[in-house]
């Protein structure tokens, strides 16, 4: 049972890495300031995520263009 819950949240983490890199693909930004927060969020595993979410979605646009 432990076995499958860690897979689940294993998938799970993979998707939010998935729609954040996304998003900040489909962001009018400049292609350098992409790369960099794409690399925070992989690098920095789950808190790259966590920043992600609450602090730069939505407003990426706003701090860095």
């Amino acid at each position: 049972m432990v076995g499958f819950i860690m897979i689940f949240l294993m998938f799970l983490i993979l998707y939010a890495y998935i729609v954040a890199i996304r998003e900040i693909l489909n962001e009018a930004i400049d292609p350098v300031v992409k790369v960099l927060l794409i690399a925070l969020v992989v690098f920095t595993n789950v808190i790259g995520i966590v920043i992600y979410y609450l602090i730069l979605r939505g407003n990426l646009t706003r701090y860095f263009k």
